[in-house]
């Protein structure tokens, strides 16, 4: 979502919206994206905001930028939503060149690296590609190249050391150098030029696409078979067994097992909500029994670290030991309501299966896009409280408001699929509940992120922070909120 591709494509839409508006001089450049697509992307653009963004300058030229981005990635959740993926981790560009990512990658890489006419090189050649490439240019600035690098090394730092990016070379090369060798094919002393190889590219993805989606089942039971999940024992003991009664004498120790303790909470949390999620699109006993067995894991969480943290506060504790531990205290019921709202929609999901009862089209498409907000809000607080992250937390309000705002319209196009017969009483009944857990979800996220804030600054009332954010919402509340509602639209 940055770089030279991303300033084209801000452009493209620029003047596809001024387009719209009868502009003369509004004319597209030879790199900017010609595609058709762009233009319902700015009739969007214009049947909202009108001719607000007509003048051309850096706010207008940030806005169609951030607008493209959003409405190309709805596409793609879409298309997703489709085949049942849905990514826990989406890595942004942006993101990967914050932080000192690429500096790190850069001294990981240091043994491999050279300059050469003021640009720097990675030495690819060491290892079987046909030449090394640039990851500086001279001007200073990273080619592409760089942060796809760096995304990678973050991946396999992450555990994932084992890429499936093969599959469509393997089929491809076997077929065509078979053909090749009976029939010798003439075209390959041509050179290729920009367009060749886009469609070149084209028509290789949609082949591998054609060729493999028979087989979903098959590569499904590979990817999990090669990125096993942690044990079930492992999984749910290794983290709370850190709260030892010896460490309480020491509350700068015990205080780090808690957050520990109470970060792994998190995320099992987190995990157990995806488990139920995907029980609606794919309902199973064994599914069920686990979300069920998982919440259990979860109370005991709750109720260990809660009488933990409560010894701990019975101690000397300097002023930020105990708002850590108020933070943890705050935070932990939250973490625990979340996986209980897992359990009601893994019981609604085995509802659905019993009475074999199917949403509408439309229903499903309007469960679709507010099941990617409510995975993202859960997604963006998890991530904010393990990391300490008090910006990643601001942004979680004006998401959950978001989510309110699609529960109500939601509800009202509900409704009206009721009064035309579209839906049953039985349907409208599960349809309802869900929608009612995944607002309490959000709700408990924003406790989360409001408790993590306000402790911050050393106070804490949820109520005086969600009045105050209501009605002071300052310019970068308000920017967030309409790209949240842009990129989980109903429309």
């Amino acid at each position: 979502d940055c770089g030279n591709q991303v300033e084209h494509l801000g452009h493209s839409l620029y003047i596809r919206y001024c387009e719209l508006f009868g502009k003369e001089d509004a004319v597209l450049g030879d790199n900017d994206y010609h595609g058709v697509d762009l233009i319902d992307i700015a009739k969007d653009i214009k049947e909202k905001f009108g001719d607000k963004y007509l003048e051309e300058n850096e706010e207008s030229h940030a806005f169609f930028i951030r607008y493209g981005i959003d409405a190309e990635l709805a596409k793609i959740r879409q298309d997703l939503d489709a085949f049942r993926v849905h990514f826990d981790k989406v890595s942004y560009e942006s993101d990967i060149r914050k932080g000192g990512n690429i500096e790190k990658t850069l001294e990981f890489l240091k043994p491999y690296l050279y300059e050469d006419a003021g640009a720097t090189y990675l030495a690819t050649s060491r290892f079987v590609d046909d030449k090394d490439r640039p990851v500086i240019k001279a001007d200073g600035c990273y080619t592409y190249f760089m942060p796809d690098i760096c995304y990678h090394y973050d991946k396999m730092a992450r555990g994932y050391d084992l890429l499936i990016d093969v599959l469509g070379v393997i089929i491809w090369a076997a077929v065509f150098y078979s053909a090749n060798a009976v029939v010798r094919f003439s075209f390959l002393s041509m050179e290729m030029n920009m367009v060749s190889v886009a469609l070149m590219n084209t028509l290789f993805r949609l082949a591998t696409v054609l060729v493999l989606m028979p087989f979903t089942k098959a590569l499904e039971k590979m990817v999990t078979f090669i990125f096993k999940e942690k044990p079930d024992d492992e999984e749910d003991s290794d983290d709370i067994d850190r709260l030892e009664e010896r460490f309480i004498s020491y509350p700068s120790i015990a205080i780090e097992q808690s957050n520990e303790a109470v970060c792994a909470m998190a995320r099992k949390a987190r995990k157990n909500l995806s488990r139920s999620m995907n029980l609606l699109y794919g309902y199973s006993e064994e599914g069920y029994r686990k979300v069920q067995a998982k919440e259990e894991v979860l109370d005991r969480y709750e109720d260990k670290l809660g009488t933990y943290l409560v010894k701990i506060t019975r101690r000397e504790l300097t002023q930020e030991q105990s708002s850590e531990a108020s933070k943890f205290l705050h935070t932990i019921g939250d973490f625990e309501r979340i996986g209980d709202h897992a359990v009601n929609i893994a019981n609604a999901a085995k509802e659905m299966s019993a009475k074999k009862l199917v949403f509408s089209p439309s229903a499903q498409k309007d469960l679709g896009v507010i099941s990617s907000a409510l995975s993202k809000i859960v997604v963006l607080t998890v991530d904010a409280f393990t990391n300490n992250d008090i910006e990643m937390a601001k942004k979680v309000e004006p998401l959950e408001q978001v989510i309110d705002d699609l529960c109500d319209e939601i509800k009202l196009r509900h409704i009206k699929r009721l009064r035309n017969g579209d839906c049953t009483l039985d349907l409208g009944f599960v349809y309802n509940d869900l929608l009612t857990n995944f607002e309490r979800i959000a709700d408990h996220c924003s406790n989360i992120a409001v408790a993590m804030i306000e402790l911050k600054a050393a106070e804490f009332d949820t109520h005086e922070y969600l009045n105050r954010v209501k009605t002071e919402s300052s310019d970068d509340f308000k920017n967030t909120f309409e790209e949240f509602r842009n990129e989980f639209s109903l429309n």
